[in-house]
């Protein structure tokens, strides 16, 4: 990624490739599985995939409407997300690493009482998924939310709000994650997949995806030639 660091990246971007760069390197030194951010779990992910198997020819920037899963990717559940990762590659320590697993424990335990905890015959979680009602209005009713603190309550609150949503966007994440797990070989020929055009096989050549997920998002990708190749891959491994 070097050539994408230089001059075709804003400083942010370069200084997060730059970081899971060093990271890396420090898992290779030790023998630990290198760190890569799926999309659904960081921005820096989305950056990663995209300038692997897209490339870029003009600066790049990292937006959020890049990201196809920007609802998973909020501020507020980044220490959910990523601090397993951080615990794994010895970035956070186990004893951080356990509290941010205990507060997510508290805040996973409070969604599930509001949708059995009744105020007034109604039901606490229905009440907080009213546009007009935040977490605030309904805490003076609510044990259970009186018991996390303001910024908790407030997530615990837009867990609930937005909960329709998110699912969604965990289900699509994981049938993509699912269905794109399918590796590709090293040093696999392009070239003798028939269907697919020229332009195509350089890209791909280029990019050289590592599953299938990542070729289906490489530039010119089209859903008949991700079928093409995911056919001759398939091929290819009952032949072997």
């Amino acid at each position: 990624l070097a050539g994408q660091i230089n001059g075709t990246t804003g400083y942010e971007e370069a200084a997060a490739l730059g970081l899971v760069a060093g990271v890396n390197a420090a898992c290779a030194v030790q023998g630990k599985p290198v760190f890569v951010p799926a999309r659904h779990e960081a921005y820096i992910g989305v950056l990663l995939d995209d300038l692997v198997t897209r490339g870029t020819t003009e600066p790049y920037r990292v937006f959020t409407s890049r990201a196809e899963y920007r609802l998973l990717l909020g501020v507020d559940t980044a220490t959910r997300r990523l601090s397993p990762h951080g615990e794994r590659i010895g970035l956070l320590d186990k004893d951080r690493a356990a509290s941010a697993a205990e507060r997510w424990r508290a805040i996973d335990q409070a969604v599930a009482g509001l949708a059995r905890e009744r105020n007034d015959g109604d039901v606490t979680a229905d009440l907080l998924k009213r546009p007009e009602v935040d977490a605030e209005q309904v805490a003076p009713l609510s044990p259970i939310l009186q018991r996390l603190n303001r910024d908790d309550r407030r997530i615990a609150a837009e867990t609930i709000k937005y909960s329709g949503y998110v699912d969604r966007q965990n289900r699509e994440a994981e049938r993509v994650a699912r269905a794109g797990a399918r590796k590709i070989p090293a040093g696999f020929e392009y070239r003798q997949v028939p269907g697919l055009s020229n332009e195509l096989v350089e890209k791909l050549g280029r990019a050289l995806p590592g599953t299938l997920g990542q070729a289906s998002r490489v530039d010119g990708m089209t859903p008949a030639a991700l079928a093409i190749l995911t056919v001759w891959l398939e091929k290819s491994t009952q032949k072997r």
